[in-house]
């Protein structure tokens, strides 16, 4: 017999839990729903019992609704609102907690012995005791906003005032530095010199002499870096142009080993939650909920447009056993005619949609992981209008 789709999302707002089940077959005389824990309902059908997880606790009025409202005989799919417990329904979080793992904070103040590693190999990328210091990267919009917090640009010329000098650092934006480390939501940035060998340019000609290795670069401008060891991708060279800032490594491409007395912890953690992340700080830093994101070399025929429906939602579903924090977000496919001509950061021409331009690796995941979660839903969920409906992982507080 087959087992039953199930799928509850917690509504903070209204305090209520939505429930959608799908049966293998029919509902019959023998199917009935009953509240067996504060957090779980039991399914018995054709002489199957099925225990569901929900997001948070129910209260015991979810038991009298069962009651009053009888299975229609012959029905495959059922669904319910049920009552959340006040004292067990989290509080509504805005977009600004957005929790990252790794920051600046949590790395300097480790006690422990800090190194990156190639999250396939192992293969070391950053050894320990190589950064001395780490240090948060600034709003990626941050050059964007100079004009909202000085009354005086800063000068273009190399004929510089004196008052213009006191801004050179801001013009030139920020580069990495032997010993230390640069933390941003997604990537770390790190000087070439604190790169282990593991860590090598994708795309290079072979040479017996390091220092004259020659590299191709992708449509979009970057060189893309990869492991020795595995050939796995790890990042990009960053540049502002002219200017190599540093090597940035891609956090769910790498992972974090913590040593102390000879024991060793690793941390690392797949794509879909940075991708939330990232989203939820255009929504927060730049109040863009609504956007249409794509790469310089997308290879696709088309551009993601997306709509960032709800910031915060717990659900749980026939394959979790807790409940998942994650964001919903509505998307399509639309043609590389919509919007043509636009540049990023433009609104008007797109309906409300701001243009996003964003790393190639990061367009290929959302792309990915919205198509595997919209997959996963049930039917009457996957799909709002115009729209499929996906959800994204996002990142619960921890001690790393």
């Amino acid at each position: 017999m087959s087992t039953p789709l199930f799928h509850a999302e917690l509504l903070s707002n209204i305090r209520s839990i939505t429930t959608s089940i799908h049966l293998p077959s029919p509902s019959n005389p023998s199917t009935k729903l009953t509240r067996l824990t504060p957090s779980q309902l039991q399914l018995c059908h054709d002489g199957e019992t099925t225990t569901l997880n929900l997001p948070a606790n129910v209260t015991l009025a979810a038991i009298t609704l069962f009651e009053k409202s009888r299975i229609i005989l012959g029905e495959t799919k059922l669904s319910y609102r049920l009552p959340v417990a006040p004292e067990s329904c989290p509080e509504s979080r805005t977009a600004s907690e957005n929790y990252v793992p790794w920051s600046a904070v949590s790395l300097s103040t480790s006690t422990k012995k800090v190194s990156l590693r190639c999250k396939s190999c192992s293969s070391e990328l950053v050894p320990e005791k190589t950064i001395d210091t780490w240090k948060d990267l600034p709003s990626g919009n941050w050059a964007d906003m100079m004009d909202f917090w000085h009354c005086h640009k800063p000068e273009t010329e190399s004929t510089q005032t004196n008052a213009g000098d006191r801004y050179t650092g801001l013009q030139r934006g920020y580069a990495a530095v032997n010993g230390t480390g640069l933390v941003e939501l997604t990537y770390f940035l790190i000087a070439r010199g604190n790169c282990g060998s593991a860590v090598e340019k994708v795309e290079k000609w072979a040479s017996a002499d390091s220092e004259n290795m020659k590299s191709t670069t992708a449509r979009d401008g970057y060189t893309r870096l990869g492991c020795s060891n595995c050939k796995s991708a790890l990042g990009v060279i960053d540049t502002d142009g002219e200017n190599v800032r540093g090597w940035r490594l891609n956090k769910w491409n790498v992972k974090l080993q913590l040593s102390a007395n000879g024991m060793c912890e690793e941390y690392s953690y797949p794509i879909a939650p940075f991708l939330s992340a990232q989203l939820l700080a255009f929504a927060e830093g730049e109040g863009i909920r609504r956007l249409i994101v794509f790469c310089d070399d997308d290879e696709e025929t088309s551009r993601l447009k997306m709509w960032l429906f709800n910031a915060d939602i717990r659900y749980t579903n026939s394959t979790t056993r807790r409940p998942i924090r994650a964001v919903k977000v509505f998307y399509q496919e639309v043609g590389f005619e919509d919007g043509e001509g636009v540049g990023q950061g433009t609104s008007l021409a797109n309906g409300g949609f701001e243009e996003v331009r964003l790393m190639r690796e990061m367009v290929k995941g959302l792309r990915a992981e919205l198509k595997q979660s919209t997959n996963g839903l049930l039917e009457e969920l996957a799909q709002f209008k115009e729209w499929k409906v996906g959800v994204l992982q996002r990142f619960e507080p921890e001690s790393v």
